[in-house]
């Protein structure tokens, strides 16, 4: 007697602590608030100021959809495999449970998981993967909360908008649209049952990288789908009869910008609250996107032209075991309309054969290449299979992608950023250089230098000394600066020494200038005081494009500029205005400006006009310049510091002309002469000058 009271003491011990350990649970999990308030994450659209797609916030895609728009046929093939008795049961299949329980005890693991549709939903939103009996009995718990709180379509819908199906993909538009191309309305039922069979082991059945194995998953679900009377035995043969076509189906944006999105993220993620928004909002930025593009392909075409005479002693190699994997690899290279990734698949004696990103092959000979066969074989010789080049479609050669690299910024008036390219390979690198290069500025500094000389009493006529200079520098060296040519110019105006980019007569003008007022400009964008010396005045100052374009907006913005550009309309109230120069010094430094390029191009100069700088040792190439009222900053340089061997005007200016020439966009006002502005014939031209003591 004594014993069963033991025991059924024990028992009800035993049944307490469950209960308590059950109510536990109960209590951990998710509120009926929470689940009530379940969204799908969907990834953030980036769109230029014109609506077009730039690209997405997020590797993963999920594109949410409601029930209404999930055809019957998808629905049946998940249902099918997935969860038989799904609008039967209370979230919980017992009947799976136990046939799962006794499989696994069969086999002495885990095999089988019995989970139904509203346990996997409950998994996918609230808890981990974790394989134990403690979060099966969470799942089991939740997914009666989950029951008590949606319609079973509600339930699905979720479901099929959460569900994992392999290449970053979450849901089944976005499974949809990575493997077939296609929307939801559009899939096969042998598109379906493909899509449906993934969530079992999405790696292992996905039909990019394991299509026999994803067909005998497919197969399956099909014949699940005639045994519970889903389809008919027609259909049935047709679909199990047909091929899997599925192929890597790149997220579809109308101007790829890389750069922009990644910069909109990096601003979401400060400290400084930029954005205002919900979850699900889509931003729109100040980015014009025919412009954007023009930028990116005047910065190729740049950037393989310098090329031809570069030597590249590597290239990155690849796996390409068969043209699936080959395809998969490529798909992270950077393209453009013009240069396509190309991967060399075969090598023979006078022909080599290379496997494009977008699934082409194309073979080149010794002929095709207008090589003979030893400069073919010299040629591509040290290329081993697996090496990645690039089809230039405009010249139909194999090309190596630029080791040296660039940037290109354009700014309006106000300071909207209506282009950013930071890298001519940006998917490779993920380094934008428009923000993340900080680089010497070399002569692009003398029109900052010569405006403040302007506001104080010089013009354009002002002689200038350009002779020899030296100086003591913080480490006990004597500096030395020469001009371009090594020569000196001796007595010149000011107007010909900014034309030649003299650097001894700046330094000259330099000297006799109160520059406090620029350092402090200057101070405003570095964020650090300037520490002042001498090679300031010829541009060892180190400033990222984007810092050196929006003080270059005072030239076409009476002076002007926005010392916090911005990308959003919402970062508009955020700006920050200073003034670096008078109206009319502003307006006689784009003079200048325009002078410049009117050696080069006449006609452009009409309404464009800019600054180049070459650092030390050919470093670092610009080109700073307006036409119309946008201002445009180039920069082009290694990342690993060394000579280009080119002067800007050789590189960074016809990349920047490229950009400007395809801008036809109208000023959106005419600029007007600065007050106290006149002009004096001196041969041909009319050189303006500023009467100080005119009313």
């Amino acid at each position: 007697m004594n014993a069963q009271k033991i025991i059924s003491s024990i028992i009800l011990i035993t049944l307490i602590l469950f209960c308590l350990t059950i109510r536990a649970i109960y209590i951990s999990l998710p509120s009926n608030s929470e689940i009530l308030n379940i969204k799908i994450q969907k990834p953030i659209k980036i769109y230029s100021q014109d609506n077009i797609l730039l690209g997405e916030i997020g590797s993963e895609r999920c594109y949410p959809v409601s029930y209404e728009e999930i055809p019957q046929r998808l629905i049946d093939a998940f249902i099918a495999i997935e969860d038989t008795r799904f609008f039967e049961h209370f979230g919980v299949d017992f009947k799976a449970l136990l046939r799962a329980f006794i499989a696994d005890c069969k086999a002495g693991k885990k095999i089988q998981g019995g989970s139904t549709i509203t346990m996997q939903l409950a998994r996918n939103f609230f808890l981990n993967q974790d394989k134990t009996y403690l979060r099966k009995l969470k799942e089991i718990l939740l997914s009666y909360k989950l029951e008590a709180s949606f319609s079973k379509k509600k339930i699905l819908e979720l479901y099929l908008n959460k569900v994992f199906l392999g290449h970053h993909s979450y849901g089944i538009l976005a499974a949809s649209q990575l493997y077939f191309g296609k929307n939801l309305i559009d899939l096969s039922l042998n598109e379906c049952a493909v899509l449906a069979g993934l969530p079992k082991a999405p790696s292992v059945l996905n039909p990019l990288s394991a299509k026999n194995r994803c067909k005998q998953r497919r197969d399956a679900v099909l014949l699940k789908m005639l045994e519970q009377k889903r389809i008919n035995e027609q259909d049935y043969k047709i679909a199990l009869h047909q091929s899997i076509d599925a192929s890597y189906h790149k997220k579809v944006v109308g101007v790829a910008a890389p750069c922009v999105v990644d910069y909109i993220a990096s601003l979401l993620h400060s400290k400084e609250k930029i954005f205002i928004h919900e979850d699900d909002q889509d931003i729109w930025t100040t980015i014009d996107s025919s412009l954007q593009k023009a930028a990116q392909e005047s910065l190729d075409n740049g950037l393989i032209n310098y090329t031809k005479q570069e030597i590249v002693s590597s290239v990155n190699i690849i796996n390409i075991n068969d043209q699936e994997t080959a395809l998969k690899n490529l798909k992270n290279f950077y393209s453009s309309t013009r240069l396509i990734p190309a991967v060399l698949i075969s090598k023979e004696i006078n022909k080599i054969n290379f496997l494009l990103k977008i699934g082409e092959v194309i073979e080149k000979d010794h002929l095709s290449e207008n090589l003979s066969l030893i400069e073919f074989k010299e040629k591509y010789k040290n290329f081993p299979l697996g090496s990645v080049l690039y089809y230039d479609t405009l010249l139909k050669k194999i090309l190596m992608l630029p080791v040296i690299n660039g940037a290109v910024i354009t700014l309006d008036q106000e300071g909207a950023i209506k282009v950013m390219v930071g890298s001519t390979s940006y998917s490779q690198s993920h380094f934008n250089r428009v923000t993340q290069t900080k680089r010497p500025i070399g002569s692009t500094i003398k029109s900052l230098i010569y405006a403040q000389a302007i506001d104080q009493g010089f013009n354009l006529n002002s002689d200038l000394q350009d002779s020899a200079y030296s100086s003591l520098d913080e480490k006990g060296f004597f500096w030395r600066p020469q001009n371009f040519d090594k020569n000196y110019m001796g007595t010149v105006s000011l107007k010909t020494a900014f034309l030649k980019s003299a650097n001894l007569a700046t330094i000259s003008l330099a000297k006799d200038l109160q520059l406090d007022k620029l350092w402090s400009c200057l101070a405003i964008l570095t964020l650090s005081p300037i520490e002042q010396n001498p090679s300031l005045y010829l541009g060892s100052l180190d400033l990222s494009p984007l810092q050196l374009a929006s003080i270059y907006t005072a030239f076409v913005n009476e002076g002007v500029f926005n010392a916090r550009p911005f990308i959003t309309e919402k970062q508009r109230n955020l700006a920050i205005f200073k003034k670096l120069c008078s109206p009319q010094a502003a307006y006689l430094i784009s003079y200048l400006q325009q002078n410049v390029l009117s050696k080069t191009n006449p006609v452009l100069a009409e309404s464009a006009g800019g600054k180049t700088g070459t650092t030390n040792k050919q470093l670092d190439l610009w080109f700073a310049g307006f036409h119309h009222d946008l201002t445009t900053v180039v920069w082009i340089g290694y990342d690993q510091p060394r000579s280009t061997g080119r002067y800007a005007s050789q590189v960074a200016l016809p990349i920047w002309t490229g950009l400007a020439t395809n801008d036809s966009e109208e000023p959106r006002k005419e600029r007007d002469v600065p007050e106290n502005i006149f002009f004096k014939r001196q041969g041909n031209d009319l050189v303006p000058f500023w009467d100080k003591k005119a009313h």
